[in-house]
This record gives C-alpha cells, sequence and structure tokens, in this order.
C-alpha cells in the first residue's frame, strides 16, 4: 500500500493528474493507446516510423563501387550506391553493334526486293508476248517471296535488339541508385567491394528531419 502510495505521488508530479485519478486508473489493469498515453501525461512524445524510410537494393547482381558511409547526409538527387557497369556497357555495345548491322542487311535486302520487283515486272510482260518462260517467271516470283520473309525476319531482329537495348539502357539507370529526397543513411547492410544481389537491401536511407 505504501509502494502504491509513493507511485502514485511520483505519476501525479510527472503527469499533472491528481492522487485520486491515479489511484482509480492505477487500481486494475488499464491499457491506453499510444495518443491516451500523450493525453494522460505519461509519455512525453509519440515516435512513429517515417513512412518515407527506405531500403536501397539493386535491381540485379552487381560490385559494389561506390557507397555513401552510415550516418552521411545526402542531398536529394545524389549517389548512394553505385555498382559496377562495365559488363552492362559491354552488352549495350555490342547491341548497337548488331543494331547497326540488321540496319545495313535491311538496306541491301530492300535494294535487291526493289531490283527484283522491276525485273519480274519486265519478265511478266515479257510472258505475255511469249518472249519469257514461264520457268524464270515463277523462279522470280519464289526468290520475291523468300526476300520478303528474310525481310520481315531482319525487322524482328531489329527489334528484339532494340527491347534489349531498352532492358540494358533500364538496368544502367539503376547502377547509379540517386536519393529520391534529402536523406541520412540510417543503415547499411553492405561495403564497397561486395558483390550486391538482386533486392537484397544494401542501405536504408531516412529523411534528415528524422521521426515524425
Amino acid at each position: 500500500l505504501r509502494m502504491k502510495k509513493e507511485l502514485s505521488s511520483i505519476l501525479a508530479k510527472n503527469t499533472g493528474q491528481t492522487i485520486k485519478t491515479l489511484e482509480k486508473d492505477t487500481d486494475r489493469d488499464n491499457f491506453l493507446s499510444s495518443k491516451e498515453a500523450l493525453e494522460y501525461g505519461l509519455i512525453d512524445e509519440v515516435l512513429v516510423k517515417n513512412d518515407k524510410e527506405v531500403l536501397i537494393s539493386s535491381k540485379f547482381a552487381g560490385k559494389i563501387i561506390y557507397e555513401k558511409g552510415l550516418g552521411e547526409k545526402v542531398k536529394k538527387g545524389e549517389s548512394v550506391l553505385k555498382i559496377d557497369d562495365t559488363a552492362l556497357k559491354a552488352k549495350l555495345k555490342t547491341i548497337d553493334e548488331n543494331i547497326n548491322t540488321l540496319y545495313n542487311k535491311l538496306n541491301a535486302l530492300n535494294v535487291s526486293l526493289k531490283t527484283l520487283l522491276n525485273t519480274h515486272k519486265r519478265t511478266e510482260e515479257l510472258l505475255k508476248v511469249k518472249m519469257a518462260s514461264i520457268e524464270q517467271y515463277e523462279n522470280e516470283k519464289s526468290k520475291i517471296a523468300s526476300l520478303k520473309a528474310e525481310i520481315k525476319a531482319t525487322k524482328n531482329n531489329i527489334r528484339i535488339q532494340q527491347q534489349n537495348k531498352k532492358s540494358i539502357l533500364n538496368d544502367l539507370a539503376y547502377t547509379d541508385i540517386k536519393s529520391p529526397i534529402d536523406v541520412i543513411i540510417s543503415a547499411k547492410m553492405s561495403n564497397i567491394g561486395d558483390n550486391a544481389a538482386p533486392l537484397k537491401p544494401v542501405l536504408k536511407i531516412s529523411p534528415k528531419n528524422g521521426n515524425y
């Protein structure tokens, strides 16, 4: 009973509540929400984890070549993590070379098709006056069909290479990860030289103003 009175006295001093109120409220288990505890005077403030806290991870596997240190302040748009992009840039170069080669091939095929179509048109006119053979006509017709099929396949290959290029460029954007807001590096799960695994967090950033 003495201890209860001492506790009520201490609580009254710190909460601003009367001893009578405290004795009534502490007579049995009494559960308060964080807001109710704040209003009652039991706590000074409610610390809520900021919803802008972000875990940083890489989209793909790669060696970490740059990383902000724990506790460092970072401005909006500033890099917090960089992944080695040497392999991606090499792939991009190869894709650009492939696209260039395919376009050259496509141009040559289109020239050949145009020439063959003109030839075939003349053959058709000659065939009407029996100055060309049906075999020649059918042979040209078959070549035209083959050229059109090859042109279609080449265009499809170009589209595939362009899609691959778009994917590589998208991945390259993830090799230099920038902060979306002014932050502080609040946690590190990796170091420079480590290999970042896809989607595995390597850093945690928190707003500079902390909790709210």
